[in-house]
């Protein structure tokens, strides 16, 4: 079986980086807890679920309510507070001092996008696993033009190319319910989302469409 180093080379490059961060962005939060695509108020929100800092994480599942988590993070402050109310006058002035956030403040989640929209657009959030089963997909054909015979057979380069675009397509779609669900409060892994549908478009842009020369590995 004849390798080469073919024009698709350098798409496949960037198909893998766009798996790569696809990936990571699809195992956040609650499956790992160092990546997040939102957080707020001690509430970090992933793909799957959320994590409330000192509270543990929700299960794995597809749809959830950031809200819910919002509210659960409240009371949690709320019961704290409460707490604190029982403690001496001048201890509870001491916690003041040191910046202890109002009820107010609490209860606002200061979100731009309204609470019925976002938890409607959270449960698509699994489109990031689709663009990311797509994203492989694309990446094995394009190794798999790396062959002299499929190398060679236009139907084959553009069938990549389509799928390619439709690709694209979903990974702007999955950073662009990122944008809407948790703007302003982004984290790390809605900038992999980013840089992933960046990689995406490159790759898109730069697959061949007709068989051209190779040069021999």
């Amino acid at each position: 079986m004849n390798i080469r180093t073919r024009a698709a080379t350098p798409a496949t490059v960037f198909l893998l980086a766009a798996f790569i961060l696809l990936l990571l962005s699809c195992i956040s939060v609650p499956i790992t807890k160092t990546i997040a695509l939102g957080a707020f108020n001690g509430v970090a929100f992933g793909v799957f679920g959320y994590c409330i800092n000192g509270q543990g994480c929700s299960a794995v599942q597809l749809g959830y309510n950031p809200d819910q988590a919002l509210q659960q993070a409240n009371s949690a402050s709320s019961s704290k507070l409460r707490g604190k109310r029982e403690l001496p006058v001048h201890r509870v002035h001491l916690l003041a001092r040191q910046g202890a956030p109002p009820a107010s403040d609490r209860g606002n989640n200061n979100f731009s996008l309204p609470r019925s929209a976002r938890n409607g657009l959270s449960n698509i959030l699994i489109v990031h696993v689709i663009a990311g089963a797509l994203t492989f997909i694309a990446l094995v054909l394009s190794l798999v033009a790396h062959i002299h015979s499929p190398s060679h057979s236009t139907r084959f380069l553009l069938a990549i190319f389509i799928i390619q675009i439709l690709n694209t397509l979903l990974t702007l779609l999955s950073f662009l319910v990122d944008l809407l669900v948790f703007v302003p409060h982004f984290a790390f892994g809605t900038w992999l989302v980013l840089a992933a549908t960046v990689c995406n478009a490159v790759a898109t842009s730069i697959l061949p469409l007709h068989p051209n020369s190779s040069t021999c590995l």
